[in-house]
């Protein structure tokens, strides 16, 4: 009785940080969906960014010369955060998968690989297919 209980607890605690990592991931995606769709120049294609700073501010060459330079060094900071925030937040996950399954006996922790590999690697396929760097002004 004792171990049913216990399985169930696992699995609900289990099921809660899928959930939660799922949901995280999927507002992440829509927020910067809704971010792209909304024109934000930081998120757009930088030779858009500039045309549209260009004809809506009317800037002279010194001042598109100098825009031009802000938009492409924003784009490349905001590439290094993402890039270096990227192993943090790995080794977050991978710490929070290890707590949960010292929790675990050997049969809950195979089952809790297995939950693991299968929610994950719709994520990193999905993640492949996402365009990166494909909006670049040379």
């Amino acid at each position: 009785m004792e171990n049913s209980k216990n399985y169930w607890k696992t699995g609900v605690i289990v099921t809660l940080i899928f959930l939660i990592g799922y949901l995280a991931g999927i507002g992440t995606l829509f927020s910067l969906r809704y971010v792209r769709e909304r024109n934000i120049p930081a998120m757009r294609n930088p030779a858009e960014t500039l045309t549209m700073l260009s004809e809506k501010l009317t800037l002279n060459q010194a001042q598109k010369s100098a825009v031009r330079e802000i938009v492409l060094q924003t784009g490349r900071d905001l590439f290094t955060i993402r890039e270096e925030a990227r192993p943090q937040v790995r080794k977050r996950l991978e710490s929070a998968r290890d707590e949960i399954a010292a929790l675990l006996n050997e049969e809950q922790r195979e089952q809790f690989d297995r939950l693991v590999e299968e929610r994950l690697e719709p994520l990193m396929d999905m993640r492949k297919r996402m365009p990166r760097g494909r909006n670049r002004m040379r």
